[in-house]
């Protein structure tokens, strides 16, 4: 697998955790604060995040990882978030400080001064930004990335380019 793509999977991973960590109300429990802000590369950036989820992971009992990864998300989303889906719920904090250092590495733009978005359905509200077309397909062709959706900004209207 890609690193970029890794990463991407493992901040989705992160983000589960986080949640499944709060259904069992253990969250409180994590006492790691390390800096992660000199992350250089993707390489080092999915070593860290993979270090991280094997931190979270020693909180929660195998067997209800299992049961959890393999259930319906509302197992662990809907005691604390009702009815929102997935894709609706915030990041924790700690997962959008790594999706701030992925966006930088990624080199993703800003959102107000750029023409096209790549929206991630799992990782809401992120986005990455390019200032063309070629560059967010060519991200896309190489990289698995799903589920997003690409749209085009014109004037602070966003027009959807298509979704996978």
């Amino acid at each position: 697998m890609n690193k970029i793509t890794e990463a991407f999977h493992l901040m989705d991973t992160m983000k589960k955790r986080y949640l499944q960590l709060e259904y069992l109300s253990k969250e409180n429990q994590l006492g790691h604060s390390r800096c992660i802000n000199n992350i250089q590369s993707i390489d080092e950036f999915a070593a860290f995040i993979k270090e991280d989820i094997e931190y979270m992971e020693n909180y929660i009992p195998e067997a209800i990882i299992e049961f959890l990864d393999d259930g319906d998300y509302e197992i662990y989303t809907h005691t604390n978030y009702g009815n929102k889906f997935w894709n609706e719920i915030e990041l924790p904090y700690e997962v959008q400080r790594y999706f701030d250092i992925f966006q930088n590495l990624m080199g993703g733009g800003l959102k107000d001064m750029s023409k096209y978005e790549l929206q991630f359905y799992d990782l809401y509200p992120n986005s990455l930004y390019f200032d063309d077309l070629e560059s967010l397909e060519k991200l896309i062709k190489a990289e698995d990335l799903a589920p997003f959706t690409a749209y085009e900004n014109d004037n602070g209207i966003s027009n959807e380019l298509y979704s996978a």
